[in-house]
């Protein structure tokens, strides 16, 4: 009997482990397509192209595959994301957006 009451327990400690909430400050899975999102994503994009000198050619975003948002102090974003080299030279574009 005692047995089974452990079995039992620690199939119930179980249940409460795997269903707790999302505690402050931890990062949580957002909709990719989400405007904010895609704006982060841009943004990124646009700075990436800012800071890579050695390169001749500008890049542009492809496809976000995964997007985290953790709030703490500020708001920070967690991306997954895909670039792609375009044709386009990076002093040609004004915006940093090819």
């Amino acid at each position: 009997m005692f047995f089974w009451f452990c079995i039992v327990l620690c199939a119930l400690a179980g249940c409460f482990v795997t269903t707790r909430d999302v505690m402050t400050g931890e990062p949580r899975e957002v909709a990719v397509n989400g405007t904010k999102v895609v704006n982060a994503a841009r943004f990124a994009v646009v700075e990436f192209n800012k800071a890579n000198v050695e390169d001749v050619f500008a890049y542009k975003l492809s496809n976000i595959s995964s997007a985290k948002v953790q709030v703490v102090a500020g708001i920070n974003y967690i991306l997954e994301v895909k670039i792609s080299r375009t044709m386009c030279k990076t002093s040609v574009t004004t915006d940093g957006e090819p």
